[in-house]
């Protein structure tokens, strides 16, 4: 899958979001990998000074919902390739700034404190994962990327649309942090 086919991927399932169909037992286990994940962040985003924060790829807004509540003097502001998510979010009427765009073409020309992804940058084919990540590098001096990872697996394709990237070899100025009991890891850099 190529970079237009990923963005008409993302397009259609922001309009056509799959039915969940996860069992109890397997929504309890997300629900408390999302709390690791969340408290990850939390501890990152509690040590540094930031006055504002960017997500690319914030789909239906967890994080940036979440750090806005946390946060509410923060500037935040929430990037996804699908309308139909960012109007979920506008919805509730938080002071988010929304920005749509298809990330492999475009990616806003700003200056932020901190960028965030989540579960992103798996979605972005490995010939493209570079030239995104360098871009986001333009935008803001920290960059904190909470990404599934699992090593013994690199370079595999979990599903037409999801990649298995070896951030730390591909991105070589990170530094990984890894959440217990995750398949998930932090990698971060400060510049």
């Amino acid at each position: 899958m190529n970079a237009d086919e990923c963005s008409k991927y993302w397009i259609e399932r922001g309009v056509h979001a799959p039915k969940n169909t996860l069992t109890k037992e397997e929504y309890d286990e997300m629900c408390n990998i999302n709390i690791l994940q969340e408290k990850a962040i939390d501890k990152i985003l509690d040590t540094i000074n930031w006055n504002s924060l960017i997500e690319v790829g914030c789909g239906y807004g967890r994080h940036i919902i979440r750090n806005k509540k946390r946060y509410p003097n923060k500037k935040i502001i929430g990037v996804d390739i699908s309308i139909e998510k960012l109007n979920q979010i506008k919805k509730l009427n938080l002071d988010i700034e929304l920005i749509e765009c298809d990330v492999f073409e475009t990616i806003p020309k700003i200056n932020i404190d901190v960028a965030l992804t989540s579960e992103f940058m798996m979605h972005i084919p490995p010939e493209n994962l570079l030239s995104l990540y360098n871009r986001i590098k333009e935008m803001s001096n920290k960059i904190i990327m909470l990404e599934y990872c699992v090593p013994s697996k690199f370079n595999d394709t979990f599903s037409e649309h999801n990649w298995n990237h070896d951030y730390i070899k591909i991105l070589d100025d990170l530094d990984k942090i890894e959440i217990k009991n995750t398949p998930d890891c932090i990698f971060k850099n400060w510049k």
